[in-house]
């Protein structure tokens, strides 16, 4: 006979192993499932950006890259690791998954408060992106999928608990240690904490390598720094560029007489090392950049180096920069306006006590009460009122405007960029390495041209851009592309007239149709082709944003970014290669690019039958497999390549990080590059 106290002997009529699987049952539980699958498929892919990967939406100044920066994307564990908030949830939804299957017949109380301790997390962390005014498609979709299985799993454990619960009521007072004991000993806890642990150290070996080349790549390019800076190599004014800019109104020589330098200085105006830094005031690297700068600075000074800091705002927010997709940092256009109101107010030295300031409070002051806090540490006379009126008044914005179109000249896409002596210092994305590299120039003991600002002349983006790809490693062999519709040179890759240009460049291009950017680089590559650039094979890939026929994508993208006719117009092009041949092929690919609104079944056709090619034959390519598999290959081969933006270019086997610039067409003066190079 069962003794007063004890739990159910398993198996027993009164266990709720025994319950039956009704349809309510395993429908709640399923939806737990898919909903944890979905958490678990987001969360990878944040993984995956961590270590690299690309997202679409996720690319430089986008909300996620914010949340990424931000220090809300870090777990501080002892001995000072920074642990990606990505890896925790990874290893809880693979640990929940575990959980979860072991759990099919009973689902027990403790891992529905592992869940509710899941959940609570999302929830801050949804809050996070409401209080920092961001957007993350996949974050958001983790948490969205993360509600979902919680909410399914109580239901599942409401369900499984009905039996228990009439069985309790039989009993008398069942010991609170013994039913937790129960619960722990359930195969579910068991397979949570030994899949977490295990993914937990899966992930942690990948880091740890993952930091180890990070590291080794931005030592390497901070080192060609130094050597650049210490030569002044990269120091010489951008002449003979023709670049379309708002100030100052000759682009060969942007910086003027007065060289390249902030407003305000912190430092003697004749140093030896001379730092400007294009900054937000927002920003978690900007601010440790800021304190590496300082503390070079203040051991320079012991020794005595001479040494300067000035700063130029670029705000990732679009109240005062037009340049940003999305604002990022929702204070950081008034942070720049106030900093500039406090020099108005009291020169070099109130500037840099506020940008000080600024910075401790992470560029945010809601109220005029903390901003008043500010106004005092700058040791202003003035109130918080007078204050506000010159941080809102129009020469501040117009200040901090030109910092920005300073920043477009010189190619800035993210924050901070740093110059030391007017040459661009790479590889500041590793803690301590701005601090090394300003020691390292010192005692170098560079002799600039000048120990002023004057002779600073730094790259602008006209070249930069150039310099960026020239500095790519080659990209990994490309899938073969059959049929290839290039157009230009022949696929021999021989000119028209060899005898005349004997230069070869070859362009591959990852577009979609339906793209704006897409559509603009094609008129600027075509462009430039037609400009006596006959020695240029110009070959489009498809990469469709839409998952009906692009494998590549990812599974929860935004129906927001999908393009309804993506697929549609990519079965057109090719479907008007394999009716008409090559021409064909470019002229259906011009069409489809000038006529992105209006993209249809109907709409293809009919371009089709007026640009003379045979109806029925061109609606039976259209819908066949052959070319539905071509595309697909096409999707693969640029998701191996690398796919980072759209569209994706390459030009000679190397990948251009950024194709397009307001006012100037840089594949054209990278293929002219590229073709001195494949002369030599």
């Amino acid at each position: 006979m069962r003794r007063e106290g004890m739990i159910p002997r398993r198996g027993a009529n009164t266990e709720v192993g025994s319950t039956p699987l009704t349809s309510a049952r395993v429908i709640v539980w399923s939806v737990a499932l898919v909903g944890l699958t979905a958490a678990l498929i987001a969360s990878g892919h944040l993984v995956n950006k961590h270590f690299g990967g690309t997202l679409p939406g996720c690319g430089p100044a986008s909300g996620c890259d914010a949340l990424d920066r931000s220090a809300w994307s870090r777990v501080r564990l002892p001995g000072g690791v920074a642990w990606s908030v990505a890896f925790v949830g990874v290893a809880y939804f693979a640990g929940m998954m575990a959980a979860w299957v072991m759990s099919w017949k009973r689902v027990g109380r403790v891992i529905g408060v592992i869940a509710v301790v899941g959940l609570m997390d999302s929830m801050v962390f949804a809050g996070v992106m409401m209080y920092l005014k961001t957007w993350c498609l996949y974050c958001a979709a983790t948490h969205t999928a993360n509600g979902i299985f919680v909410a399914a799993a109580w239901a599942t454990i409401v369900l499984d608990a009905r039996k228990e619960r009439r069985a309790m009521a039989e009993q008398k007072f069942s010991a609170l240690g013994r039913r937790i004991v129960a619960g722990l000993a359930r195969p579910g806890p068991i397979g949570f904490a030994i899949v977490f642990g295990a993914t937990s150290i899966v992930l942690g070996v990948a880091n740890a390598g993952y930091e180890a080349r990070r590291a080794e790549a931005a030592e390497a390019e901070r080192a060609k720094s130094v050597a650049a800076i210490v030569s002044g190599g990269e120091g010489v004014p951008n002449e003979g560029v023709t670049v379309i800019e708002v100030q100052p109104p000759a682009p060969s020589d942007r910086w003027g007489a007065g060289g390249f330098s902030g407003r305000y200085r912190k430092g003697p105006e004749s140093a030896a090392i001379r730092v400007v830094v294009l900054t937000d005031f927002q920003c978690p690297d900007c601010k440790r950049v800021e304190g590496e700068i300082l503390a070079a600075m203040k051991g320079l000074e012991a020794v005595g180096v001479t040494a300067s800091l000035s700063i130029k705002h670029f705000p990732m927010c679009k109240d005062c920069n037009k340049y940003v997709s999305q604002t990022i940092h929702g204070n950081a256009c008034f942070g720049a306006r106030a900093a500039e109101a406090a020099g108005i107010l009291g020169g070099d030295e109130a500037f840099f006590k506020f940008v000080d300031w600024l910075f401790e409070v992470d560029g945010k002051f809601e109220t005029k009460e903390i901003l008043a806090r500010g106004v005092s540490r700058a040791g202003l006379s003035v109130g918080v009122e007078a204050f506000v009126a010159v941080m809102e008044s129009a020469e501040t914005l117009k200040r901090v405007q030109a910092d920005v179109e300073d920043g477009m000249a010189l190619g800035v896409y993210f924050t901070p960029m740093v110059f030391i002596n007017g040459v661009e210092m790479k590889g500041w994305q590793v803690p301590g390495a701005v601090k090394k590299t300003i020691e390292e120039v010192a005692a170098a003991k560079p002799t600039p041209v000048a120990k002023t600002a004057t002779g600073d002349r730094p790259v602008l983006a006209a070249q930069r851009f150039i310099d960026d790809w020239k500095e790519q490693p080659p990209a990994r062999e490309f899938m073969p592309d059959e049929p290839a519709w290039s157009t230009g040179a022949t696929p021999d890759f021989a000119p028209p007239d060899a005898s005349k240009d004997p230069k070869r460049v070859e362009v591959i291009v990852f577009g979609d149709y339906l793209d704006v950017a897409t559509a603009k680089f094609d008129g600027e590559l075509r462009a430039a082709m037609k400009d006596g650039r006959g020695n240029v094979r110009y070959t489009f890939r498809h990469y469709p944003l839409n998952p009906e026929c692009n494998p590549a994508l990812p599974p929860n993208m935004n129906k927001s970014m999908i393009r309804a006719g993506s697929c549609v117009a990519s079965r057109a092009a090719e479907a008007a290669g394999k009716v008409g041949g090559r021409d064909a092929y470019w002229k259906m690919h011009e069409w489809l690019l000038k006529n992105q609104s209006g993209v249809s079944v109907e709409s293809v056709k009919q371009a089709a039958a007026a640009q003379g090619l045979d109806a029925a034959g061109f609606a039976a390519a259209i819908a066949s497999a052959e070319i539905a598999s071509a595309i697909r290959d096409d999707a693969l081969a640029g998701q191996l390549a690398g796919l980072k933006n759209m569209p994706t270019v390459f030009v000679n086997g190397k990948q251009v990080p950024r194709p397009l610039r307001d006012g100037d067409n840089v594949i054209k003066r990278i293929i002219d590059e590229a073709g001195k190079a494949s002369a030599k």
